[in-house]
C-alpha cells in the first residue's frame, strides 16, 4: 500500500486465481452427481407378472414406477411375507459421468480426488437400470400344496419324497 493505494498487481493476482480455482472447484462437485441427480425413477417387473413388491414400506404393483434415491448404501425390494422378510437389490450399472472424474483426476489430482468422494459419498455414481425385474419367492411356494403335502405332479420324480 502507497500513499493510502493499493498496489495494482494485487487485484491482477486474485482475479487470476480465481479464473484459475473457480472452474477447476465447480468441477470438482462430482461430475455424475452434477449431471445425473441423486434420483432416478425405474419401473418394477415382477415375475410371475401381477405381481407387487415393498420399497420403503410403500407396495409397488407390476409395471408402475418408482423413484430410488441414490445413496451410499444400495436401495433394495422387499418381496418376503410380512413375518419373513426377503431383500432384493436394485440392479445398477456405474454411471458414465465418472469418466469426467477420471479426466479431472488426471487434469488435477485433488480435483479428481474431490469428485471421485462426492460421486462415491451421494451414490451417484450408480446408474439404476430403467426396468428392475423381480423374480418372486412365490415359485418356491408352488413346490408344495396349499396344505403343505406335496404336489401329485412331484410325486415318484425324486424331488420330493411322500
Amino acid at each position: 500500500m502507497r500513499n493510502g493505494r493499493r498496489a495494482r498487481g494485487g487485484r491482477w493476482v486474485r482475479a487470476a486465481a480465481a479464473a484459475a480455482l473457480g472452474p477447476m472447484l465447480a468441477a470438482s462437485v462430482g461430475c455424475a452427481t452434477l449431471f445425473s441427480g441423486r434420483e432416478q425413477t425405474v419401473t418394477v417387473r415382477t415375475r410371475p407378472a401381477g405381481g407387487s413388491v415393498l420399497y420403503q414400506g410403500q407396495r409397488i404393483e407390476d409395471g408402475r414406477a418408482v423413484t430410488l434415491r441414490k445413496e451410499q448404501k444400495t436401495p433394495r425390494f422387499d418381496v418376503g411375507a410380512p413375518d419373513r422378510p426377503h431383500y432384493v437389490d436394485v440392479t445398477y450399472q456405474a454411471d458414465l459421468w465418472l469418466i469426467g472424474d477420471a479426466a479431472l483426476l488426471l487434469l488435477g489430482v485433488i480435483p479428481g480426488l474431490i469428485a471421485f468422494g462426492v460421486d462415491a459419498a451421494t451414490g451417484a455414481w450408480r446408474n439404476f437400470d430403467a426396468e428392475q425385474e423381480i423374480a418372486l419367492p412365490s415359485a418356491a411356494a408352488a413346490e408344495t400344496a396349499p396344505s403343505g403335502e406335496p404336489r401329485e405332479a412331484d410325486r415318484g420324480r425324486g424331488r420330493i419324497q411322500p
